[in-house]
């Protein structure tokens, strides 16, 4: 139980009960402030809870029950995006920008400005963040499952807090590849069976389910806003997504737009990114398979 929302568990799965303004979850909930507020007066730590399938009823032993009959059903399911590099170039640079503005830390103790420069070659210092992402980026196209193993295992519960860091930047990691249309079969196979095997003892339940859903490309809604502003929006409310992303936890929010900033790195030697960039730029831009080997913040 949190101060405005609570983890409901079904067996090795959870359900969040929140209040809206906090954005959707992919395994949520989401009650109007009265409401949650009474819920919350209502129940107590470990109390049991049962889910009448029929009358669509979560039941509590309070007595207290919430009706999803009259609910809205929402996506998890981020847009899908053509990729136009000169617009990917231009919002991660603005996209850093913001980051270094707010003097924003990542979980492994680095700035995310830092992390960027060497997610990008501009920096390559030695360190924890920057050894991580090299091992990541080797695995992340390769169809070796062994490889792919070995560097999840270094990756997932790495770090502290209910969404350790690791997982964090798989998260951001992933709503690229899912935006644009590029996961990874083998990365992401590896990833979901070693969750579905190991996962309660690799990371927390709460990082846990969060990874689990974006398997199945679902994530939560101020990191589908953000992944749209920086593969579709014209920069003017970037910031403005970011900086929601950023209230999220202590180190969350910058650790998971670290991992977008990761994805795009991880395109920019793509050549299947430069042959999609052939189409879905906008006001005439087209890109070429020949541009996939340059960085794309060039302003860092």
């Amino acid at each position: 139980m949190f101060a405005t929302s609570a983890n409901l568990q079904f067996g090795n799965r959870l359900v969040h009960v929140g209040i809206s303004r906090h954005g959707e979850l992919p395994y949520g909930i989401l009650l109007g402030d009265q409401q949650m507020e009474t819920v919350l007066d209502r129940i107590t730590l470990g109390e049991r809870v049962d889910w009448e399938r029929d009358k669509q009823v979560l039941s509590f032993q309070a007595g207290l029950a919430i009706s999803l009959t009259s609910g809205v059903p929402f996506s998890s399911v981020p847009r899908s995006h053509s990729i136009c590099r000169e617009r990917i170039r231009r919002n991660a640079a603005a996209l850093i920008e913001v980051l270094a503005a707010e003097g924003s830390i990542t979980g492994f103790g680095v700035s995310a400005e830092d992390a960027a420069l060497c997610l990008f070659g501009l920096q390559q210092e030695p360190g924890e963040f920057c050894s991580l992402a090299a091992e990541l980026k080797a695995a992340w196209p390769s169809s070796d499952p062994h490889l792919i193993e070995k560097v999840l295992r270094k990756v997932i519960g790495r770090g502290q807090g209910l969404t350790p860091s690791g997982d964090d930047l798989l998260l951001g990691c992933l709503i690229g590849a899912v935006v644009t249309g590029t996961k990874p079969d083998a990365f992401t196979d590896v990833l979901r069976s070693l969750l579905q095997a190991e996962g309660r003892r690799l990371t927390t339940d709460v990082s846990l389910e969060y990874l689990l859903h974006a398997t199945e490309d679902r994530f939560g809604s101020r990191l589908r806003n953000l992944a749209h502003e920086v593969f579709a929006g014209e920069g003017t409310t970037l910031s403005r997504a970011l900086r929601e992303l950023l209230e999220i936890g202590h180190t969350s929010g910058t650790d998971t737009a670290t991992g977008l900033l990761l994805w795009i790195s991880l395109s920019t030697g793509d050549e299947r990114i430069g042959e999609t960039n052939r189409i879905g730029c906008t006001r005439g831009q087209r890109d070429s398979a020949a541009e996939t080997g340059s960085n794309l913040p060039k302003s860092v």
